[in-house]
């Protein structure tokens, strides 16, 4: 499979291999002849307007004038696709593709398969430099974890249960890129619930249309436009994506499909085939032996979403009283920030190097990491954020410019790794539970009072119990 670069939308941060813009060309101009056979310049009917009007329209006219030369300067020609309502482009708007061929001098194709400028590639290539003895020792790493994986399942699985501690150690100094995706099914328990359901996930892809599907291609394009796997409209990666949603959709009705998800299962197919990153969505939303579900996340009222932000606001708060103190004062709370933390593990927001180390983890140890992760990014900005007003913070802790992201990937994991939080978690997850218990006996009280039906305070705040695990 495919692997890729920066999770950061709609640009990326990485390195490139030596040589790469000429590849990246020619793969691109590939792509784009097989996404669109036959090409047609749609005429739009223009309305009349005001004279007040005009010059602006000429201003606009003349910029898709010129967005078709450069279009055509790569040999192709702006089209309108407003008759798909998967793919509504306004009239002379260039595709992603075509945006990237008129650039294609100034981009490079990084190692995991993400489209970056020359000064992104320096950027990423300067974070993960490693001298000869550092190279010298990855390989015996990769060595200890081939034998580790053994030849199934089974002996990976023996070998976990006997020497735990071991195997957190080197999961959390990185698994290699090559044993990554065999890994990830490993851990979250996918490989054995594709084994147990032979079949299962091209009975799925027969199902009848659904409603969804339409939802499900409106947010193709967002998911990863910048990398080589999804760029193409309605190509091969996209098409795989939609698979998957659309199976997962029809599998789980009650979860169905909301946005987030594209983002995690878009990072699974990166390193493993449909079927594979199926069971493995499957694995983690539903829970197995392994792992508790995370389907919360993506239900109505997303409770498992609500107790993450609670439990990560207070502990901000422990961790940095004076930080998370200015943040309340100010009004800024957690859902202002790090839903897409939660909600993507990360996907859509660290560059790709140290996103693949945080979902290592995260498959081993569960989303106790993701707190750890977020805690330690706000704490590297703390001397940016104290003192700053409302719009200065959430710009800031929006803005993905934490300084632990512009170094190793391991310092990223050494800050957040020494963060203790699963005691405090669990407690914080105690103490949640019993304001939602609270709420929910105040608001039955009120609806017997009134002689009502079930209020939507009750459906918003469900108590959803979640283990944390131990350090």
């Amino acid at each position: 499979s495919a692997t890729g670069q920066t999770a950061e939308q709609p640009t990326a941060t990485a390195a490139a291999e030596p040589g790469s813009s000429s590849s990246t060309r020619r793969r691109l101009r590939n792509a784009q002849h097989k996404q669109h056979p036959q090409q047609q310049q749609q005429q739009q009917q223009q309305v009349p307007a005001p004279p007040d009007r005009q010059q602006s329209n000429q201003q606009q006219q003349l910029q898709q004038s010129q967005a078709a030369v450069a279009a055509r300067g790569v040999g192709f020609e702006t089209r309108s696709i407003s008759s798909d309502p998967d793919y509504e482009l306004p009239q002379g708007k260039l595709t992603e593709t075509q945006v990237l061929l008129s650039h294609a001098d100034k981009l490079h194709l990084d190692r995991y398969g993400f489209i970056v400028t020359a000064a992104e590639a320096r950027a990423r290539a300067a974070r993960t430099r490693r001298t000869s003895a550092q190279a010298k020792q990855e390989l015996r790493h990769v060595a200890k974890w081939r034998g580790m994986l053994g030849s199934s399942r089974e002996d990976f699985m023996a070998y976990a249960a006997a020497r735990p501690t071991k195997l957190k150690r080197r999961v959390r100094k990185g698994i290699p890129d090559e044993f990554r995706g065999l890994a990830w099914q490993y851990l979250s328990g996918g490989r054995e619930l594709m084994q147990q359901h032979p079949g299962h996930y091209a009975h799925l892809l027969t199902s009848r249309s659904d409603p969804v599907d339409l939802e499900i291609m409106r947010d193709l394009n967002r998911t990863f436009p910048n990398h080589v796997f999804f760029h193409q409209r309605q190509g091969p990666g996209q098409q795989s994506l939609f698979h998957v949603l659309r199976a997962y959709s029809a599998h789980d009705r009650q979860v169905g499909y909301v946005q987030g998800m594209g983002f995690v299962t878009a990072i699974l197919l990166m390193y493993m085939s449909e079927e594979e990153a199926f069971w493995t969505l499957t694995a983690l939303l539903k829970g197995s032996s392994l792992h508790p579900p995370l389907e919360g996340m993506y239900q109505a009222g997303m409770p498992l979403l609500q107790q993450c932000l609670f439990q990560f606001h207070e502990l901000l708060k422990q961790e940095q009283p004076k930080l998370g103190g200015h943040l309340e004062q100010e009004g800024v709370v957690p859902s202002m920030y790090c839903t897409h933390w939660f909600n993507t593990i990360f996907a859509y927001s660290l560059p790709f190097e140290q996103l693949l180390r945080v979902w290592d983890v995260f498959l081993l140890e569960g989303m106790k990491v993701v707190f750890r992760v977020g805690v330690a990014l706000v704490l590297s900005a703390q001397e940016q954020l104290l003192g700053a007003p409302f719009e200065r913070l959430v710009e800031g802790l929006n803005g993905r410019k934490f300084s632990l992201l512009a170094r190793h990937p391991d310092a990223l994991m050494k800050a957040a790794l020494r963060i203790p939080v699963s005691r405090r978690l669990e407690l914080l997850q105690l103490q949640y539970q019993q304001q939602v218990a609270a709420a929910q006996e105040a608001a039955a009280a009120a609806r017997g009072s009134s002689g009502g039906g079930s209020t939507p305070e009750e459906a918003r705040y469900p108590v959803v119990p979640v283990a944390m695990g131990p350090s």
